[in-house]
């Protein structure tokens, strides 16, 4: 059966390689659950809702380090500092409701002085607010946008790896959730659907 995923056993394995191995255990999950009764599905997803607790855990403390210079097209190196105002600059584009507010004010007040860490988190809520349906205008802009992907780049193996991890905890779930629908339509409640997707990742 699946069980807890240590993030330090890939560290250095290729991401295409994680990307391999998380769809094998997939396959395999969902050859273990195929043969379970109603009470050994539900003993099962209890299990694995302890085992994706322990990975969100795991995800609260993540920090990826910053550097603190790059390069880009040919320019002279620009500090996170420079950076960081980049990135204020493009999310003061951004519109949206109320509800949303106070967490693009706290990514704005975080990349107004960009610290040598980042949690997962807001690295993912960074790179969410700026790719999510945001359009780039004119040079200016796209040199910005250009500019933080490449900031970004040292950190992508190890983020997309996380993010890997929570997509194979997501899939597993909502097989888990398929297979007990079957056994029993009146006791999956439809709102516990399961975060799923692919896990090959570019």
């Amino acid at each position: 059966m699946l069980e807890f995923i240590n993030r330090e056993e890939l560290k250095d394995v290729e991401l295409n390689e994680v990307s391999i191995r998380f769809q094998k255990l997939v396959d395999e999950y969902c050859n273990d659950i195929e043969g379970m009764d109603l009470e050994a599905a539900k003993a099962e997803e209890k299990r694995l809702i302890e085992v994706m607790k322990k990975w969100d855990e795991t995800l609260q403390g993540i920090k990826y380090a910053l550097p603190k210079t790059i390069s880009f097209g040919g320019n002279h190196e620009l500090t996170r500092t420079m950076v960081g105002k980049y990135i204020c600059e493009l999310l003061e584009k951004l519109e949206c409701e109320y509800k949303y507010t106070l967490g693009y004010y706290q990514m704005w007040k975080l990349w107004k002085k960009p610290p040598a860490t980042i949690t997962y988190n807001e690295l993912n809520s960074t790179l969410q607010g700026l790719g999510n349906g945001m359009r780039f205008r004119g040079p200016h802009q796209w040199e910005l946008i250009l500019t933080i992907n490449e900031f970004f780049k040292p950190l992508h193996n190890d983020y997309q790896k996380d993010n890997l991890i929570t997509i194979l905890y997501g899939t597993c779930h909502s097989h888990l959730l398929d297979r007990m629908k079957v056994l029993d339509p009146q006791q999956v409640n439809p709102d516990q659907e399961a975060e799923q997707g692919h896990i090959n990742m570019e």
